[in-house]
């Protein structure tokens, strides 16, 4: 064979070479791309999971903290009722401790705290949008907490906001027209009282309807 005819045949394989080893490093290369996304893939899948069951898990727990705090509340165990909500607030989100504020606020406004019933009102009406089982018990108790710290006169435009909200066929609408009434009474505020006593005999019935007849009476009306 001439050294022409090996020289050409010799760049030929250099170049055959030469292009398996590029082929085999850009292989290599994307082999190890490609074993990374894998890598990261299953490592995704794996916290999915696990924060799936933590969720599931944690939702679990606060459900049986929440149990455990109500059944310390029809006890009368205020105190024991109220570390337990105050630890799911603090330690969870979401549905169990909107329902921890609640019935926190219910804890401190049957403990005579009205000012703190009031704070914990506050707080579930702010997230109340998204769990609004409790929506019209919380204006109500608030009110009840305004009462409480002598404040008729917003105790009772609480009422007067309330009824707004509240359909007529609710037992809950006629007593709080009652109580709005009150409370105006209480203020001071003869006109008011008497405007919703008025309501309260007409569409009421059994007791409320006597309690409104005989304030009525009172005032004159």
């Amino acid at each position: 064979m001439s050294t022409k005819k090996l020289v050409k045949k010799n760049i030929k394989e250099d170049q055959l070479v030469t292009a398996a080893v590029r082929f085999s490093q850009w292989s290599q290369h994307h082999f190890n791309h490609m074993l990374i996304g894998l890598v990261v893939l299953v490592g995704l899948v794996v916290v999915l999971v696990f924060t799936a069951n933590s969720r599931q898990s944690a939702a679990l727990e606060a459900e049986r903290q929440l149990g455990a705090a109500l059944a310390q509340y029809q006890q009368d165990n205020m105190d024991a009722a109220r570390t337990g909500l105050q630890s799911i607030i603090q330690r969870y989100s979401g549905r169990n401790a909107a329902l921890a504020r609640y019935y926190k606020a219910e804890v401190e406004l049957k403990s005579s705290n009205y000012s703190q019933a009031i704070a914990d009102f506050d707080a579930y009406l702010k997230d109340a949008g998204d769990f609004p089982l409790f929506l019209v018990a919380s204006k109500y108790g608030r009110a009840v907490a305004q009462a409480g710290l002598e404040d008729y006169a917003g105790a009772a435009e609480s009422f007067a906001e309330l009824i707004k909200e509240i359909d007529e066929s609710d037992p809950r609408y006629l007593d709080s027209v009652y109580q709005a009434g009150r409370f105006f009474l209480k203020a001071g505020n003869v006109d008011r009282a008497a405007e919703y006593f008025t309501v309260a005999y007409e569409k009421g019935t059994g007791t409320l309807k006597d309690q409104a007849s005989v304030e009525l009476a009172l005032l004159g009306r």
